[in-house]
């Protein structure tokens, strides 16, 4: 199996897991005792994760944009998990990724020679996460084919190795990660509504870091604290507030690399920590409308040097394919509108993290 599919199902990674539950050197004993691992989210969702761990056949969806910590999230109730039943595995799966031939393989394993390059026979992730949990990360984009596939597992645990006729069995706990409901994903034809009824269960929603404008203080002291970089009241203060000003289109993701490369800036010339080194990116804003900035006024921006082309670009072809895709019944007409192929737009709408909606 590729071990890219897995995170924390071994020793090492598990280890890691249990010291990030240790208090944080530097960090305030208010925020220590508020975010014991470091994770700013609502006290009503850790609640409702230390619940999950009792209930391992129950579904989780964890509903946000990118960049608004869904991962964190699912290994929260991994952790809750593995403090009840010792080390379970946690398996992660990026379902943007399971487009090629050989996914099948991937998530139920193959004999030796089952096809050209089977060197090996291989369990798969199915197996892998036998036990424990399997984090199904932008579930949206699972192809169809794999839809199917996995039906019958989830079901009922059954499922074949490639190759094989022999039945397996495998029970876990599914999390998936997505930036809609499971009835919006169906209702725009992304899954199966069988596929959208067998996995109902409890969703969690986090909302984008510009409606979490308070927690933007307790998220760059937790940054600055797990980094040990030492750094004044007055200046924290400053570099909270600037980043209390922008839209964070990337959310706390974004954040966290903004402050990434104000540390790195202040290390290079050796100046203290302090807002005026935070960057600007265009997608730190918030993102430009149709109507308040059409194709002249991103000319305009190009020719006044105010924005690079590439800027333009972007935002230009992102905000096209949300316009077009507005009244759009299929993901196969709107390509069809947009003139361009099924993979091409799937490509384009995990480039600028479009959900369709």
């Amino acid at each position: 199996m590729n071990s890219a599919h897995l995170s924390l199902a071994n020793d090492t990674n598990a280890k890691k897991s249990r010291q990030s539950l240790a208090k944080i050197p530097g960090l305030t004993n208010d925020l220590a005792a508020k975010y014991p691992d470091g994770i700013v989210i609502e006290p009503n969702i850790r609640e409702t994760l230390k619940a999950l761990a009792n209930h391992k056949t129950s579904t989780l969806l964890i509903i946000g944009e990118t960049g608004t910590g869904k991962e964190e999230v699912a290994k929260i109730l991994y952790r809750e998990r593995a403090k009840k039943d010792g080390k379970v595995p946690f398996v992660e799966v990026n379902c943007s990724h399971l487009g090629s031939d050989l996914a099948h393989a991937k998530l139920f394993g193959h004999r030796r020679g089952a096809f050209t390059g089977a060197n090996e026979a291989s369990n798969g992730i199915i197996a892998e996460a036998n036990g424990g949990i399997l984090f199904l990360d932008e579930f949206h984009m699972m192809p169809k084919q794999c839809q199917a596939d996995l039906l019958r597992v989830f079901n009922n645990g059954s499922y074949q190795r490639l190759g094989e006729t022999k039945t397996q069995y495998s029970k876990f706990q599914v999390i998936i990660a997505a930036p809609m409901s499971l009835e919006k994903m169906s209702e725009l034809g992304l899954i199966s509504l069988d596929f959208a009824t067998r996995l109902m269960g409890m969703s969690i929603e986090l909302k984008p870091l510009r409606e979490r404008k308070d927690d933007i203080k307790d998220l760059v002291e937790i940054y600055f604290a797990r980094n040990s970089r030492k750094i004044s009241k007055a200046s924290l203060n400053g570099i909270i507030k600037k980043c209390q000003g922008y839209y964070w289109q990337g959310n706390i993701r974004m954040l966290f690399q903004a402050l990434e490369i104000l540390i790195l800036q202040a290390d290079i010339h050796g100046q203290d920590y302090d807002a005026s080194l935070l960057p600007e990116f265009g997608l730190m804003h918030a993102p430009i409308s149709q109507s308040s900035c059409p194709s002249g006024s991103l000319m305009t921006s190009v020719t006044d040097g105010s924005m690079s082309m590439k800027e333009a670009v972007f935002r230009f072809e992102k905000k096209l394919i949300e316009e077009t895709s507005r009244g759009t019944k299929s993901i196969g007409e709107l390509a069809e509108k947009l003139g361009i192929s099924r993979g091409n737009l799937d490509l384009k709408r995990k480039k600028y993290q479009i959900a369709l909606s």
